[in-house]
């Protein structure tokens, strides 16, 4: 696991490529080439996505689990910065679909196949509800928890679930809200693909070992709950008001 300074290093590597790219925006915001109004939008959504993960860095403690998303999200911007900064000047319409999908952190679109490789074979079940089932498995090394929905819901229901889910996950990301990577929509599979959280459920911590766990603990859950939920109320960019909360979705 990466150390304090590692994760300065890698946040100074960023801030580095980051002058390079405003300089490059700067140019184009002189001659206005209206081709790159989009590619300028992406680069603003990267200052500000750098100036939440400065904030972060600046925390006095940081759990392992908050290091490692950390940890992936500089990663993933240092590697989206660079591409921004080299496809400057060569700009195709395949090519901005990709950095945009990159550089935004957009869920990635994955057909039912690739959806089957990622569960492990016998499937390792880790969650059950009314919308479908839960599945452990893996995405490129990493773990993922795979919901694939009930195939058995009304058409008009199962798109309009997708498509609410799909719309609102994908425009936040806070360190206690757990991120989707990617979804599935094909006739023989419904699937979104999310973080895996490592910890589990708050309902096995709460009734299945409550005598174990300290009051700090808990309050420490609760906490960062009410920071996840303020986000969602308060500040990200499209406002969500989750109206069905339990502990059972509560990492």
């Amino acid at each position: 696991m990466s150390s304090k300074s590692d994760l300065d290093d890698y946040y100074n590597e960023i801030c580095k490529e980051m002058i390079t790219l405003k300089a490059l925006r700067d140019e184009v915001t002189t001659t206005g080439e209206p081709r790159l109004a989009g590619w300028s939008q992406i680069v603003k959504q990267k200052e500000d996505e750098i100036d939440e993960m400065e904030k972060e860095l600046k925390q006095k403690s940081m759990g392992p689990i908050t290091k490692k998303k950390l940890e992936a999200r500089l990663v993933r911007c240092l590697k989206a910065v660079k591409i921004l900064i080299t496809s400057k000047d060569d700009i195709s319409e395949a090519m901005g679909a990709f950095i945009k999908e990159v550089a935004t952190g957009k869920p990635r679109q994955y057909p039912w196949a690739q959806i089957k490789k990622f569960t492990s074979d016998p499937k390792q079940e880790i969650g059950r509800g009314v919308f479908g089932v839960v599945y452990k498995g893996t995405l490129d090394g990493v773990q993922v928890a795979i919901k694939v929905l009930n195939n058995n819901q009304l058409m008009d229901n199962m798109e309009k679930e997708f498509k609410a889910e799909v719309n609102a996950m994908s425009k936040t990301y806070h360190r206690n809200l757990a991120e989707l990577y990617g979804f599935c929509f094909d006739p023989k599979m419904k699937a979104l693909v999310y973080e895996y959280m490592e910890n589990g459920s708050l309902d096995q911590i709460l009734y299945k070992n409550p005598s174990n766990v300290p009051w700090e603990k808990l309050y420490q859950i609760a906490i960062g709950t009410a920071k996840g939920l303020s986000y969602l109320h308060e500040s990200c960019k499209k406002r969500i008001v989750h109206r069905d909360i339990k502990a059972v979705r509560s990492h």
